[in-house]
């Protein structure tokens, strides 16, 4: 049991008592992980892993600048990364390798998926650096696809690259014809256009068109000026304003010929120049396309890879996995952390107590004394009860012997306890094995000593001392007989039995009765010790009833197995009109709890028993 931390803090030493509590579930958990982890470590199949190193520069070599990215130039790292993880490389590789044939990939469904599950690209972040990584069973292969791989993805870069010039070339030889049909047409159409217009240069009609139409403005502009002064002197019919008149009238006809004449030069000048210059644009473009024609031919003779195999892969002398100086310590780690893991939850989910200290601390009782488990010591259930004579050298016998020295000093000189009720929370707790064995350390003692059996409900204590089916004392408490008739002398010296005889229908009121305070007050005036097994606290209330009438109660506790909820709810029970004189802590496993008094004790008695 934990208890919280406001309560008590544990040490190490705490720590490591809750582990050695429990060491078989850690030795377990070390034989079961350990185990599987070295079975598993050297029966699994190895696999190895190599690696070949490539480089990708940024550019690669052209022939010409003037190339087009998109029709041959150089592909974008980012696609060549998917080039490098893609079925397309994975099927070039089978192929060189010929691993249809392999028995590795003819039991496989589809191969392809297969050789890219072994293949794992690593781009590192700094530089161009990119790692393909194959791993496999076999070493010599995995290096031999390795290079195989990164070998075909140079080729397949360069096939790639060739295929995207060939490409170029074929659009470039497209446009060319096109652009040459083009070309035909626009120098067909200024050919005729100036054919039809006569043109033999191109006109220049913006100066001397400009300065006839200005001349013919100023002539005009004379004419009507004077025609205005001569008519202030002469009317309209005399000869010199006739002669102004027709003279104003021919410059203004001349006037408009010369504009017109002058529009239609210069709109024929503008077509002649639109025309001409769009011939010239088809046969500057027609003469590019062939340029870039040559330069592809030329530059697809050169093209090279902007990708470098940086290392070779090697066949690898480890594997990978398993790696038995790594995954065993694992293993064994593992298992030491889930071991102590349980060790603590178990420890944590247990509510029994096990230690002096447990008692002390929980219960708040008095400890009397630990008693061994002593089923390896007689096996039959009814002789355990006479464990202190038969076996008075065991492990048990010296319990009960510390037990009652624990007792006598468990009251002053002058007040000494001579009327004990041995009781526990629950039943199955050992509490009349302790009452038979308690009561014949006490006459072994040379204290006349009588076991009383109280426990009318369910008595067992007739069984131990071969006095079944016997009157006892339900006869004498129902006025059948006196207990002296039913008290028995047993085989030990100084120690006498009174049975509970046959089951009573109302034990309670034969315990409550003022017979039995009367047969205990003349047990207690002719016995030094009267030792009395009585029920259980938490069934019945006949040990609350006995302990008024006695100088008090031992508790019987059962090591790793009673909750100490039960515990602590007899405890408040009792506590409030009974003395509680101490506990006993029954049951319990000297192999597995630090308790390193009864291995001393084991070597004392085995050097006495030699001697």
């Amino acid at each position: 049991m934990i208890p919280p931390a406001d309560v008590k803090e544990l040490t190490l030493i705490d720590y490591v008592q809750i582990v050695l509590k429990r060491i078989w579930i850690l030795i377990a958990c070390l034989g079961i992980i350990g185990g599987f982890g070295i079975y598993k470590t050297f029966s699994t199949v190895k696999v190895y892993e190599t690696e070949a190193t490539i480089f990708i520069k940024r550019e690669a070599l052209q022939f010409s600048g003037k190339v087009d990215r998109n029709k041959g130039g150089i592909p974008s790292k980012e696609a060549q990364l998917l080039l490098l993880s893609s079925r397309l490389l994975a099927k070039r590789v089978i192929d060189k390798l010929n691993l249809l044939n392999d028995s590795e990939f003819i039991e496989s469904k589809d191969p392809v998926r297969k050789i890219i599950s072994m293949v794992r690209i690593d781009e590192k972040k700094e530089g161009n650096i990119v790692n393909v990584i194959v791993t496999g069973k076999d070493p010599l292969k995995i290096s031999k696809i390795a290079n195989a791989w990164v070998k075909g993805f140079v080729e397949e870069d360069i096939d790639m690259r060739i295929g995207a010039t060939i490409e170029g070339l074929a659009w470039l030889r497209k446009q060319v014809a096109i652009t040459l049909v083009e070309l035909e047409e626009s120098e067909k159409e200024l050919n005729v256009f100036v054919k039809k217009n006569r043109i033999d240069v191109i006109p220049e009609v913006g100066t001397t068109g400009g300065t006839v139409i200005s001349s013919l403005k100023e002539q005009k502009a004379q004419l009507e000026k004077q025609l205005i002064e001569i008519r202030k002197i002469y009317k309209e019919k005399h000869p010199k304003v006739i002669s102004l008149t027709n003279q104003l009238e021919a410059t203004t006809r001349k006037l408009e010929e010369e504009k017109d004449k002058f529009y239609s030069l210069q709109e024929k000048a503008l077509k002649f120049k639109l025309l001409k210059r769009a011939a010239e644009d088809k046969k500057s473009l027609y003469e590019g396309f062939r340029t870039n024609i040559q330069e592809l031919d030329i530059s697809r003779e050169l093209i090279v890879s902007n990708i470098q195999i940086v290392n070779e892969a090697q066949p690898p002398s480890k594997p990978i996995k398993p790696v038995p100086e790594k995954d065993i310590p694992q293993a064994i780690v593992l298992a030491l952390f889930l071991g102590v893991g349980l060790c603590y939850l178990l420890e944590y989910l247990d509510s029994t107590l096990k230690t002096a200290d447990d008692i002390e601390f929980y219960v708040k009782v008095p400890f009397l004394g630990y008693i061994p488990a002593a089923a390896k010591d007689i096996k039959e259930e009814k002789e355990k009860g006479l464990m202190s004579t038969k076996k008075a050298y065991s492990q048990v016998a010296e319990a009960f012997r510390n037990t009652r020295v624990s007792l006598l000093f468990a009251s002053p000189e002058d007040k000494p306890i001579k009327t004990l009720v041995i009781t526990s929370s629950i039943p199955q707790e050992g509490k009349s094995f302790c009452t038979s064995n308690l009561g014949i350390t006490f006459a072994v003692a040379k204290e006349s000593t009588v076991i009383v059996d109280l426990d009318l409900r369910r008595g067992r204590l007739a069984e131990v001392f071969d006095v079944k089916g016997k009157e006892g004392l339900s006869s004498v408490l129902a006025g059948m007989c006196s207990w002296e008739e039913v008290l028995v002398k047993t085989k030990i010296s100084n120690l006498f039995f009174l049975p509970a005889g046959t089951l009573a229908p109302n034990p309670t009121e034969l315990i409550n009765s003022e017979k039995l305070k009367t047969i205990l007050k003349q047990l207690r005036d002719r016995f030094q010790r009267v030792v009395i097994d009585s029920p259980p606290i938490l069934s019945v209330s006949d040990s609350l009833i006995l302990g008024s009438q006695c100088d008090g109660i031992v508790f019987v506790i059962k090591a790793a197995a009673t909750p100490l909820k039960c515990i602590l709810e007899a405890k408040k029970i009792m506590e409030k009109k009974i003395k509680i004189i101490g506990t006993i802590l029954n049951s319990v496993d000297v192999r597995k709890e630090s308790y390193y008094y009864y291995h001393y004790h084991d070597y004392y008695h085995a050097s006495e028993k030699k001697s």
